[in-house]
């Protein structure tokens, strides 16, 4: 068992229901804008009429930035540290926080 394994396990069990219900109601929200701006993007682009509308191209420009943001929002929880853990551990070099500066 690696170290992450163990962190992620801590986290999830500390967890409250709010924390948990949250992270489960996020993904479902974007879930929904991923499958919704994908139903958009997929119907506009095939019909090709569709793609000389400004106002079409407008619509799919801003379904694809909904697709590229839901998706990053979906993936949060595996980028950001754990709650309470520093992200010294993951830039080395770094010697003091910002509350040091201060």
């Amino acid at each position: 068992r690696t170290k992450s394994n163990i962190n992620v396990r801590n986290r999830m069990s500390t967890s409250d229901p709010y924390d948990l219900s949250r992270s489960i109601l996020q993904k479902l929200s974007c879930l929904l804008s991923l499958i919704g701006s994908h139903t958009i993007i997929s119907s506009i682009t095939r019909n090709k009429p569709n793609l000389t509308k400004p106002q079409k191209r407008l619509l799919r420009a801003i379904s694809l930035c909904d697709l590229s943001t839901s998706t990053v929002w979906f993936f949060t929880d595996l980028i950001m540290p754990p709650p309470g853990e520093s992200n010294l551990l993951q830039c080395p070099r770094i010697h003091r926080t910002v509350w040091e500066y201060r």
